[in-house]
């Protein structure tokens, strides 16, 4: 069985196989919020299935979308809404290859373009391999196994860190440039955009994943439950983000706290991960 805990319900593996195309040597699994635990009655399930030839499912009818290495039906299971995606196995060959293969040192090579499938974008792949992570096999145990620890975690964590890295470093030039104007509001916003994803980056720097922003908050409050570092971070992390009844003098300050605890966090990351 499989258990949904944020809706407290369970669903087999035979009536999720049943409803999927796959054959004897594809493998399957089921993620996202449900699987992982922070869902709820709105969510639905994601099932992924690798499959050798897509080509096969390319002129089924219950395809939604039917990209060339990617096809994604919708269907309900019991009541449960589920979201399938069937990926190319030599597609996840490659991924996996590629992020074995990150050459950090290699300087020429921008963190956007380290993971380079065509037709794929940046963000599916990211978001196939957390999936990958965080999932629970349904068919073909051995082989998803087999697939599943050739993940390169170190890899695939520093990338997501430097990616975010990046973009921060780009933020934080408009949230210096509107401070130095006096334009305070508008640094704030920024700063306040950006925070999420300083706490993606220190989560990452603990080896938890996510492919989502908004479960940032949640993660980290659960990872607060027992490690103390985490604790503190969230306790600074509210005290900034959902500061209340601020005076519009405070505004200045309030920014100079935001830079602080961001480069606070990269800095953490940085040391937990030996660089990025």
């Amino acid at each position: 069985m499989i258990t949904l805990g944020p809706i407290s319900k369970e669903i087999s593996k035979k009536d999720v196989i049943d409803n999927i195309d796959i054959s004897i040597n594809d493998f399957a699994f089921v993620s996202g919020s449900l699987i992982e635990g922070q869902g709820n009655d709105k969510s639905d399930l994601d099932v992924f299935v690798v499959v050798q030839d897509i080509r096969k499912l390319a002129d089924k009818s219950n395809i939604a979308y039917n990209q060339e290495h990617i096809k994604t039906a919708f269907t309900k299971i019991n009541g449960i809404g589920c979201d399938i995606e069937y990926w190319s196995e030599p597609i996840v060959k490659r991924l996996l290859e590629n992020i074995n293969e990150i050459n950090f040192a290699d300087t020429t090579i921008r963190s956007f373009n380290q993971l380079d499938i065509e037709n794929i974008s940046l963000n599916d792949l990211t978001s196939f391999i957390h999936r990958f992570i965080t999932s629970q096999s349904i068919y073909n145990d051995e082989l998803y196994e087999l697939y599943k620890k050739d993940i390169n975690k170190t890899n695939y964590f520093k990338l997501l860190v430097r990616m975010n890295v990046n973009i921060i470093d780009n933020s934080l030039e408009d949230v210096i440039g509107n401070y130095n104007k006096g334009e305070y509001e508008t640094a704030l916003i920024i700063i306040k955009n950006i925070l999420i994803k300083a706490l993606c980056i220190y989560l990452y720097s603990n080896e938890i994943s996510l492919d989502r922003e908004k479960w940032a908050y949640i993660k980290l409050k659960t990872l607060s439950e027992t490690d103390m570092e985490a604790k503190r971070i969230l306790s600074e992390f509210k005290n900034i983000y959902f500061y209340s009844n601020v005076r519009e003098q405070e505004f200045n300050s309030l920014c100079e706290m935001g830079i602080t605890f961001v480069n606070k966090l990269i800095r953490i990351a940085g040391k937990k991960l030996g660089g990025y």
